[in-house]
């Protein structure tokens, strides 16, 4: 009889405990999953990685550095950017920062990337339009932002030999490696279904 009760209760302690574990495990919340140098809202997707190697590419660094101020230049600069995002329903995702003021649409942001782009083309051009006053702390803001952007995203491809300096000039020229990059032409496409704007910007 004894065996029988004690047969009765270990069975039901083991049921309750089975049961007890599945409500603590329905109930843990799961820590949210970051994409790597990505987003942490929760509206930009995951992409697509490919292999890319990295190419000098004078339609966007003219070997005539007048040519650099041409609207054709300035065009392929504008043609990586689709502009500013638009978020419909901000309260759907979480760490948002200040949206973009003065601006027709609320809920206006711009992705790394695209401020980035934005940076490197404003180093070169500052101060060619007489904005002399400002050229100082806009390229120390540009300068600065670019630095974090670069070791934020930290990417370690192994870089080797130079190829397109004179053969006397040692180092590397960055050329030629092989870099685990994200799908741009996926980045690309994201950013325009969501661009808040209709004209481009740099």
């Amino acid at each position: 009889m004894w065996k029988r009760c004690k047969w009765f209760i270990d069975t039901t302690l083991l049921f309750l405990i089975f049961i007890l574990l599945l409500t603590v495990l329905s109930f843990k919340q799961e820590a949210p999953s970051f994409q790597t140098v990505g987003d942490v809202t929760g509206f930009v997707p995951k992409f697509s990685h490919r292999i890319t190697t990295f190419t000098p590419d004078p339609d966007f660094f003219p070997d005539d550095a007048k040519k650099f101020f041409t609207n054709a230049t300035r065009n392929k600069w504008l043609s990586l950017v689709p502009g500013y995002l638009h978020i419909q329903r901000p309260e759907e995702y979480n760490n948002l920062p200040t949206p973009l003021l003065n601006y027709e649409k609320k809920d206006m942001f711009v992705v790394t990337t695209s401020y980035s782009i934005a940076h490197g083309y404003a180093l070169l051009a500052t101060g060619q339009e007489g904005k002399q006053g400002e050229a100082h702390w806009h390229m120390n803001h540009c300068f600065d932002y670019l630095r974090q952007s670069i070791m934020c995203a930290g990417d370690v491809a192994l870089e080797g030999q130079q190829t397109t300096f004179a053969k006397a000039i040692p180092g590397s020229d960055g050329w030629d490696a092989m870099h685990n990059c994200r799908n741009y032409n996926e980045v690309f496409q994201f950013l325009e279904r969501h661009k808040a704007l209709k004209e481009h910007w740099i």
